[in-house]
Formats: C-alpha cells, structure tokens, sequence
C-alpha cells in the first residue's frame, strides 16, 4: 500500500499514530486500490460481535475440511458463535496455514447461506435487523435489502482463494510471515469485477502452489 509500505492490508485499521488516515474507510480503498474491484462498501464488526451474531442467528452446520481443535471434525460440525470464531481464527494446525484460514472462511459462509435460503426472501428484514445489533457499515438501507436479499438468489457457489507467494520479512523491526500477492494472483480480480468468477479459471488442488492466480479443494 503506496502510504504504508510494506505491511499487511489490515495496517490500515489501525492508528499508526503518524498522522495517516486508518479505519475501514481507509481499508475499503486500499482493497478498491490493489484489487480493481468496484466494493460498493464494508460491514464491521469485531470478535465478540461476530461470535453473539452468529449465536443470535442459532448458530448453523459447518462442513470442515480439516478437524478444528475444540471445535471438531472434518466433516460436518454444528456452530455456535464461539465455534465459528474458533475456526474462522484457526491457522497454526492447518497445512497451509492463512490460505486454509481464508477456505474456511469461505466454508462458514456456505454454511450460513445454506441455512438462510430456506428462509425465503420475506426473512431478509429481520436478518438485517439482527445484523445491526452487531455490526457497523457504510452501506445505505437500500444497499443492505439488495445485498440480503441477493443471499437468497445465488446458486451454488464454489469456495475459492486467490493464491500468494509465501514470503517471510522483516516488518516493524519483527520477522513475519505471509503471502504475497504477485502479478499472476492479481489476474483473478479483474473477473470479480461484474460479482462473478470464471470457475475455470482456479486450479482444483489439495495444496496451494505459486504458479497459479487461484485454487479451491478438490
């Protein structure tokens, strides 16, 4: 990010105290920035929220592709929100560390969707209005109802991460490690661009490789 330098996207959340603007506004347009992608805005909200949102939903059946410690696993496993938070924060067990985090990211979101739908469309009020309890967003009232009730109409959907290149670095006087993104992961954006990616485009592989802008689970 040209402001920050070399440092993670989620940088821009917080206050470096050097004067540079932070907050999700200021994250929304790095993201805008780096990917090509028209976000029409963000949806906020921190651990406890995100834990009491899911248990104010009733929880819902997540399918796991690795065990989850405390959680359960693989397979199918019943979610309260602590659980969810427990396996949407999970990388030190998993092979592939944050790239398997981001897929089962993606599988708590099949899991919710696929509890929503049967609801029907008329639900999608009362679901904002649980959302609000515990959530902040830039969103209009009108961009909510189109987004809610979009969860309604998308098909099946397929699970997929852009792949980075593991890199360890120095940054804020700190060794970390990451991934990150190289030309070739950056030509799976511009697909996103109309909210739907070519499903030929990602590798089906059981591990993650450099060589390819995307990959999902076989």
């Amino acid at each position: 990010i040209a402001s920050y330098g070399l440092d993670k996207l989620s940088i821009t959340m917080r206050n470096k105290g050097t004067g540079q603007a932070f907050g999700p506004q200021t994250t929304l347009a790095a993201t805008r920035s780096l990917t090509g992608v028209p976000l029409e805005g963000y949806l906020l909200t921190g651990f406890p929220g995100f834990r009491d949102l899911v248990d104010g939903f009733g929880g819902f059946v997540g399918d796991l592709f690795y065990a989850i410690p405390t959680v359960g696993g693989p397979g199918s496993v019943a979610l309260d929100g602590a659980d969810a938070l427990r396996t949407a924060r999970e990388r030190q067990t998993l092979p592939s560390g944050d790239v398997d985090r981001q897929l089962n990211g993606g599988d708590l979101i099949e899991g919710a969707l696929a509890k929503a739908k049967p609801m029907g469309v008329r639900m999608v009020p009362t679901l904002l209005d649980l959302l609000d309890d515990f959530v902040v967003t830039d969103l209009t009232a009108e961009q909510l109802l189109t987004l809610g009730a979009a969860a309604f109409q998308v098909g099946a959907t397929e699970n997929v991460v852009v792949e980075g290149v593991a890199t360890s670095k120095v940054i804020r006087g700190a060794g970390t490690f990451g991934f990150e993104m190289t030309a070739l992961n950056l030509t799976t954006f511009p697909d996103l661009a109309d909210g739907m990616l070519d499903p030929g485009r990602c590798t089906v592989t059981a591990n993650p490789a450099s060589n390819v802008a995307c990959w999902k689970r076989p």
